[in-house]
């Protein structure tokens, strides 16, 4: 019995936002090895990271006076959503947690990762590398972002 891809996706772009790279890593291959498409995976990452970068832009903005650190899921309703729906996707929850990752990046970060997302997309349909190694180092490069802005982690080298 194979599992289903579908559940293993969203465990992937929960340790990408936890920058947890060997989990992410693993969760690929896991991907990968169940046929899952890399232009797949691809565009599912693509689509969380929009998510997260268009409720970073609402916490900047829109939403920097409503929204606390650390509010319960019944505060956000209260204070955040009133009487409007969901502001991100079809359900309120849904948006309450993306809100709370969206909260660890910046919206520099954030645009940066769209860059990566953009470049990995082009080696993809270019053709002439492998799949898994292009989604391998997407994975590591999203995840160490943050060290490599900091000076911890050399930047590695596309071509």
């Amino acid at each position: 019995i194979i599992d289903q891809g579908e559940a293993w996706i969203f465990d992937l772009t929960h340790a990408l936002g936890d920058r947890d790279a060997t989990a992410a890593l693993a969760h690929l291959a896991r991907l990968l090895s169940q046929g899952e498409a890399a232009l797949k995976i691809l565009a599912t990452l693509t689509s969380e990271i929009r998510r997260l970068l268009r409720a970073r832009q609402l916490l900047a903005t829109e939403l920097a006076k409503l929204w606390r650190r650390g509010m319960s899921y019944q505060q956000f309703q209260n204070v955040v959503l009133k009487n409007d729906g969901p502001m991100l996707t079809r359900s309120p929850y849904a948006d309450y947690m993306c809100f709370q990752r969206a909260e660890r990046f910046s919206l520099t970060e954030l645009e940066s990762y769209m860059e990566a997302l953009f470049a990995a997309d082009y080696r993809l349909k270019s053709g002439g590398t492998q799949p898994a190694l292009v989604l391998e180092r997407l994975v590591l490069g999203l995840c160490m972002r943050r060290k490599q802005a900091a000076g911890l982690v050399a930047r590695p080298v596309y071509r």
